[in-house]
C-alpha cells in the first residue's frame, strides 16, 4: 500500500517527465498496483500470484475462445492466449520454485521485471516512462520489505 502511494506521489511530482496522458491513467494505475506487489510473486498465497494466476486463465480462456465467438474477438489481439499462458506459467513457477524474498527481491529484478511490459499485447502507450514507473513501484516493495540494496542472488548463510 505505502509503496503505490509513494508512485502515485513521483509520477504527481515528476508528471511533466513522464508525458502521460489522460488516456494512459488506467494502465498506469495497473502498472502501479501490479508491481507494486509484483516482488511477492515468489510467495504461494500472496495476492499476485492469485492476480497472475485468475487473468491468466481468463486470458487464455478469452483468447481460445477468440477465434469460435466473434463478439469478443473485435476487441482482443490475437496473441491472447499465448499472453495467458505466459502470465499463468510465470506465477506458477515463481511461487514453486523461488524461494520467498530470494530473487524477486533483489536490484536486478527492479531492473529487469519492467520488461514484461514490453510483451503486452497492443499497448499504446509511452513504454519508457511505463517501465520506470512500474521499476519504481517495484522498489517501493523492496524498501518496505528492508531489501534497499540487495544485489546478490545467492542465499547468505542458507538463508537469503
Amino acid at each position: 500500500m505505502i509503496g503505490m502511494i509513494v508512485t502515485c506521489v513521483a509520477i504527481v511530482i515528476f508528471h511533466n517527465y513522464f508525458s502521460l496522458g489522460w488516456a494512459e491513467i488506467p494502465i498506469v494505475t495497473a502498472i502501479i498496483l501490479l508491481y507494486a506487489l509484483l516482488p511477492d510473486i515468489d510467495h504461494k498465497m500472496s495476492s499476485i500470484t492469485w492476480v497472475f494466476l485468475i487473468s491468466g486463465c481468463l486470458l487464455f480462456w478469452l483468447g481460445y475462445f477468440h477465434t469460435k465467438l466473434p463478439v469478443i474477438s473485435q476487441y482482443l489481439p490475437n496473441d491472447t492466449t499465448y499472453f495467458g499462458g505466459a502470465i499463468m506459467t510465470l506465477a506458477i513457477f515463481s511461487a514453486l520454485l523461488l524461494p520467498h524474498r530470494g530473487p524477486t527481491h533483489t536490484l536486478w529484478f527492479v531492473i529487469l521485471s519492467p520488461l514484461l511490459i514490453l510483451l503486452v499485447p497492443n499497448l499504446n502507450a509511452p513504454v519508457i516512462p511505463l517501465m520506470i514507473i512500474a521499476a519504481l513501484a517495484c522498489y517501493t516493495h523492496l524498501i518496505a520489505d528492508g531489501y534497499l540494496f540487495k544485489l546478490s542472488l545467492a542465499p547468505k548463510e542458507g538463508r537469503w
